[in-house]
């Protein structure tokens, strides 16, 4: 009798395997890579500190937390939106997929991405001072934008006549293209020299001598997303152009698996032949 039990028992386990390689998405064990977070900072003069808030708006009504804790949470591939400037510069050790700036008080904000930064968005009438690889820039109205480092692909947007960005580059620029609304010759290039890169309200100051005036190649391929990513809210650029495509090599985030697969049918199915043979034998000795 306790043989048949045993039996039954066996038996149980093998009509369940086999229901269970059976189920839909039985087959495929799926790993997802953490989602990309959004900071939103602002600098408080009264603690002398940069504070964020998760999420693409900042709440006057809200607790903010201090950027002691931003440097122990923050991770590649997350947002940092920046909402008011400081002569306090907020250094980030991590490759950004999204800086936008909106800062209007009137006071340069000072961002630093040690590890470059994908997509870097001024909107309207913004003013900072980036130091970190960028692999697109968008400039929009009258913003003032100083990038520190290297630059891929920059683009600048003039809607009013009297207002243009200022836009100034310490490092290289492959690739430009203005979009003005006023202008029937708007600049454009590739391959800005070093230290070249200069426009002032709207005008292009960079002599011919320091770059191609060339973009029928297109954008440079560069460490983004095939299209640019829309600027978080509530900093969403009017326009916007495509970025190229391409993808980084050493991005950690990317390497990452978002997903896996492998075949679990095969082990219940051998493991419930097992059973089976197990049980047969069992009960040709209880028949005994």
């Amino acid at each position: 009798m306790k043989k048949l039990n045993c039996f039954k028992k066996l038996w149980a386990v093998t009509v369940s395997a086999l229901m269970l390689s059976f189920l839909p998405n039985a087959c495929a064990l799926t790993a997802s890579a953490a989602e990309p977070v959004t900071y939103y900072l602002m600098y408080s003069e009264g603690d002398e500190d940069w504070r964020y808030q998760v999420g693409s708006q900042w709440d006057d009504d809200a607790q903010s937390t201090p950027s002691y804790y931003l440097h122990e949470n923050i991770k590649n591939g997350d947002i940092v939106i920046v909402g008011n400037g400081s002569s306090s510069s907020l250094d980030l050790n991590v490759r950004l997929s999204n800086l936008t700036i909106c800062n209007t008080t009137g006071v340069l904000a000072m961002v630093s991405a040690s590890g470059g930064i994908d997509n870097c968005f001024f909107t309207n009438d913004s003013m900072a001072s980036v130091t970190g690889n960028v692999g697109n820039a968008y400039v929009h109205g009258g913003s003032t934008a100083n990038f520190n480092s290297n630059v891929k692909n920059l683009y600048s947007y003039r809607t009013n006549p009297d207002v243009g960005p200022t836009i100034g580059v310490a490092g290289t620029v492959a690739y430009f293209m203005a979009e003005d609304d006023y202008d029937n010759n708007p600049p454009y290039g590739t391959n800005f020299a070093a230290g070249s890169f200069l426009m002032e309200n709207g005008d292009f100051k960079t002599d011919y001598a320091y770059y191609t005036r060339d973009v029928s190649g297109g954008p440079t391929s560069s460490d983004t997303q095939n299209t640019a990513p829309a600027s978080p809210q509530p900093s969403q650029p009017a326009q916007q152009q495509p970025a190229p495509s391409g993808s980084s090599s050493d991005n950690e985030y990317d390497k990452v698996p978002k997903t896996g697969e492998t075949s679990p049918v095969v082990w219940l199915s051998v493991t419930a032949a097992v059973c089976v043979s197990l049980g047969m034998i069992m009960r040709k000795t209880s028949r005994r």
